[in-house]
């Protein structure tokens, strides 16, 4: 009776030859997130320097609406999903159908908070954290999706982004497929850029957090980020996440944030487990390809029992199960000029099989010691009839027996087990025909001094101690001056060291200075003839200070065994189409494509060639080929539906200004006027929203026909300024042809170079500004702040301050500058007359008030700062923005303050009540607080309660 139950079950989960995919409306109660904040986000914040252009958005409603989304849905006969485009794209919820139950964390409110790169972030289900930091800038965002549907009967999803920092950009495809129960995540990641990049790589689900939750991870280490120490796996030891009783397999013992990295993992899956519904959920990616495995818990602190509830309406916790491409957040994946990256992970579910133990894409093993047996629980993702089970002592098979797996019911099996056999390796496998569906090693027990020499036991710390490796770090993270400064170092100590001289250089390009990395490559040359990647950035550095021939002459030494020669060639491609030469420009586009396919320009620039010359159909095969392999490129879909004389692509393509800048990048290094003046003509009258992109059609027409230089001249200069943050090489070049003209473009300018830290020009530029009087009030809040943050010149900090306060639009940052200058300069006249003028002030945004707060407790007016503090609803940063005044500081202040005050008046149970807020205040590790302690300890006393006063002292 059981096996014809089984066998009905299995009959109504196999009736879909074809995976459907379609679009579905939701109403979901949802926060709304107001207008973001018009000063460029140009402040320190969560370890990067800056993420302009992207704005801050740190205005979240209060009230809750109701809003229908537009879900796209997959499903097949195990699992449905779907994802929400407006919030970044991410896999809002997945559904296992066997047991009707949420793969993934499903938030039931929209409910952002200040946690992600640029403020507003949501918790829930699956985000793609590509390529700058976590949670990355556009996950509340509108993002490009689309339906795949395969010949196989499989479908997907993608979902692509453009980082507006990088200019790189990524696609991630998420794929179900006919009778399997899995979902594959297929991530492309592309460098648009001339040189080497460092990208983010990292995936982030997100779990119920319930009462005892396991972590399944294979680690023998943990890692700490920042300082790259080890820990030994799962003990805390004397890490970051050490507290008594922590064990880090168990989510119910985490005190703290916890977030360890695995280190040395040679295992291809991690995973979670429910022991109160026998469930969970397993990733699997290949560990060559994606060896970072993280574990991100709130803990049981103050701070993050608050977060959770801040995160949604019904107090549910979450953690997040992430997977990356390097082991730890603080790193980043390189990426060579033009090429791609693409990674294959994998997401299943377990239900009823135990915790995991081993995992493939194919099949999740579960096993356990009893008595004299091994008992194992497997669960396939597929059906695979008498597939061969194989279990090895050493190199013996000493068990053998056909088992059916299949994605619906659990397939248990009974080893018998001989206590000798634990001096030696055991393994097993499982096999389908030829293929080899699951294989582990259950004991690796070698030979004891062979495993005394392998040292497994014995952690090696990486830190970064060279000053070559901490300047690439910097680079990587987008810190140019910084590493500058330490390249420059290494180079003055060993005037020879060819790769700093490369890196210094590259940073320079970065930094769209081109004409200086020249003069530090020219130095060391002359002596390295042979040093491939000095000869490419040389090269690239004559390419964009225009010497194109002599450019093109180094990148023919380049050799094929390089990296860099697909790049290299492709300059010499753009030469030839510069010289109208496109035979022999398409002869170095097949060299790259039959030697490094992963040089996806060189099969865009092909396609465009053929376009030209008029083979349009061979152009049409090779872009419907390439976009099978690279869904969402909006260059291969512009030029294939010009090909096709159609629209099928337009919405897409034209519907997000990031989209106009890829394609206006590409073009106008062909320096094709006609398509950029196209394009952006078709932006403006599609309703873009890009004045100033809009701005550039006429810049387009005066190289194609001339007589449009005031017309651009007008446009430029009448656009607002509010909330224009360019960032493209393009931007740049049009701008700078503007500066003389328009001091539009010059702000605008400036704002590009201040991007780059090219601060001796921002100064030069946007001092120009300031002598004329400029009225925007934004430029004087952004010189404000680098005069205080960059060179800590109060004085003059504090004059553009004042000078900006008198500007439009108001600017209540000023109050920030203002105040802090005042208060480092001992200037205590002038902070009462501020704190006159806050208070005068009508409408105080919340970072006023924060300033309004510091202000009355430095004062010593903290019964006031307590008012002000109660009357507030503040918004909390996870972590505070380098220019905001943090939250906790003022909440301590106050209360501690307003202890004083009543200490001073003997009242003991006023300074009680006060010191008890902060004692009860939210901490993110429940750190000590010294000076919180001592006043506790102090009340007490002179309450006398010794015994409690003692306690308190002690802490």
């Amino acid at each position: 009776m059981g096996d014809y139950l089984n066998i009905k079950k299995r009959e109504a989960f196999s009736s879909m030859s074809t995976v459907n995919a379609y679009n579905e409306k939701k109403t979901i109660r949802t926060y709304l997130i107001g207008d973001t904040d018009i000063n460029p986000f140009i402040s320190e914040y969560l370890g990067s320097l800056m993420f302009y252009p992207y704005p801050l958005k740190n205005k979240i409603f209060k009230e809750v609406k109701e809003v229908e989304y537009n879900l796209f849905c997959l499903e097949n006969d195990f699992i449905k999903m779907t994802i929400l485009p407006d919030l970044g794209g991410k896999l809002y919820s997945a559904v296992d159908k066997r047991s009707n139950q949420d793969i993934f964390y499903c938030n039931p409110v929209v409910k952002p908070q200040l946690v992600g790169c640029t403020g507003a972030w949501t918790s829930g289900g699956v985000e793609f954290n590509f390529p700058n930091r976590g949670h990355r800038p556009t996950a509340t965002d509108y993002t490009d999706t689309m339906f795949k549907t395969y010949q196989d009967g499989s479908a997907s999803i993608t979902i692509c982004d453009i980082d507006m920092i990088s200019w790189q950009w990524f696609t991630v495809e998420l794929r179900l497929y006919p009778g399997k129960a899995y979902i594959e995540q297929i991530v492309r990641m592309y460098n648009t850029n001339d040189y080497y990049d460092s990208c983010y790589f990292w995936t982030t689900s997100a779990e119920l957090e319930k009462p005892g939750l396991e972590y399944r991870f294979p680690f023998l280490w943990h890692i700490e980020e920042e300082s790259r120490k080890k820990y030994l796996w799962p003990y805390a030891e004397d890490g970051p996440f050490a507290a008594e009783g922590v064990d880090l397999r168990f989510c119910d013992t985490m005190k703290a944030f916890t977030l360890p990295f695995g280190s040395e993992v040679l295992k291809d899956y991690v995973g979670i487990y429910y022991p109160d519904t026998d469930s969970g959920v397993v990733h699997v990616a290949d560990f060559r390809q994606v060896p970072g495995k993280k574990v991100w818990a709130w803990g049981n602190a103050s701070a993050g029992v608050n977060w959770c509830k801040r995160l949604t309406d019904n107090d549910e916790r979450y953690i997040e199960l992430q997977a990356g491409a390097v082991e730890t957040q603080n790193e980043f994946k390189i990426i060579e000029p033009h090429n791609k990256i693409e990674l294959c992970e994998y997401w299943l579910y377990s239900n009823g099989n135990g915790p995991l133990c081993a995992a493939s894409k194919e099949v999740i093993a579960s096993y356990k010691m009893e008595d004299d047996a091994l008992l194992f629980s497997f669960i396939a993702t597929d059906c695979y009839q008498e597939a061969e089970f194989t279990f090895m002592v050493a190199d013996q098979i000493v068990w053998q027996q056909k088992i059916d797996l299949d994605a619906i019911k659990n397939t248990k099996l009974k080893v018998p087990f001989k206590t000798e056999w634990m001096d030696y390796d055991l393994s097993f496998t499982i096999t389908n025909s030829q293929e080899v569906l699951l294989q582990e090693t259950i004991l690796d027990n070698g030979e004891a001094l062979e495993m005394i020499e392998r040292e497994e036991y014995v952690s090696k710390d990486e830190v970064r101690e060279s000053e070559c490796a901490q300047a690439l770090a910097l680079e990587k993270r987008r810190h140019y001056n910084e590493a500058i400064a330490l390249y420059l170092k290494v180079i003055k100590e060993n005037p020879q060291y060819v790769q700093a001289y490369v890196r210094l250089a590259t940073c320079y390009l970065k930094k769209h200075d081109p004409e200086t990395a020249l003069r530090y490559l020219e130095q060391i040359l002359t002596g390295n003839p042979e040093e491939t990647e000095l000869i490419y950035v040389y090269a690239l550095a004559l390419w964009h200070t225009g010497e194109r021939y002599k450019a093109v002459k180094y990148f023919y030494k380049v050799p094929l065994s390089s990296k860099l020669f697909a790049a290299a060639s492709y300059f010499i491609a753009l030469y030839h189409v510069g010289k109208r030469e496109y035979e022999k420009a398409l002869a170095k586009l097949d060299y790259i494509t039959n030697y490094q396919p992963y040089h996806y320009k060189s099969v865009l620039l092909k396609a465009y060639i053929l376009t030209l010359t008029q083979k349009k159909c061979e152009a049409g095969e090779i872009l419907d080929k390439y976009l099978e392999a690279n869904p969402l490129d909006y260059i291969g879909m512009y030029l294939r539906d010009e090909i096709y004389e159609s629209q099928e692509h337009s919405k897409l393509i034209f519907g997000q200004r990031q989209n106009i800048y890829r394609l206006l990048g590409f073009f106008d290094e062909l320096c094709d006027w006609k398509r950029c003046a196209a394009i952006v003509t078709k932006h403006t009258q599609e309703g873009g929203s890009s004045a100033l992109l809009s701005s550039y059609q006429y810049y387009y027409l005066d190289l194609l026909e001339g007589g449009h230089r005031q017309e651009l001249i007008a446009a430029v200069n009448n656009i607002s300024l509010d909330y224009v943050f360019p960032n493209h090489p393009v931007d740049l070049k049009i701008l700078r042809s503007l500066l003389t003209d328009s001091s539009n473009a010059k702000y605008l300018y400036g704002l590009l170079q201040y991007r780059a830290e090219n601060y001796n020009l921002v100064k030069q530029v946007w001092g120009e500004l300031l002598d004329s009087d400029f009225s925007y009030s934004v430029l004087y809040r952004n010189l404000a702040y680098y005069y205080q943050r960059v060179e800590c010149d109060l004085y003059k900090a504090q004059e553009l301050a004042e000078k900006g306060l008198e500007k439009k639009p108001f600017n209540d940052y000023f109050f920030y500058v203002l105040y802090t200058s005042y208060r480092a300069l001992g200037l205590e006249e002038q902070i009462n007359s501020l704190l006159r003028r806050i208070e005068e002030f009508e409408h105080k945004t919340e970072p006023c008030r924060r300033v309004w707060i510091d202000m009355l407790n430095h004062l010593g007016q903290h019964d006031q700062a307590v008012q002000v503090l109660e009357d507030t609803e503040f918004m909390i940063f996870e972590h505070d923005p380098a220019d905001l005044i943090p939250y906790p500081k003022i909440f301590r202040e106050s209360y501690l303050g307003l202890a004083r005050m009543a200490l001073r008046e003997k009242n003991y149970i006023q300074a009680w009540a006060a010191v008890e807020k902060c004692l009860n205040m939210e901490r993110r590790y429940e750190e000590n607080c010294a000076e919180i302690y001592f006043y506790a300890g102090l009340i007490q006393e002179k309450r006398g309660d010794f015994q409690k006063a003692l306690i308190f002292y002690e802490r």
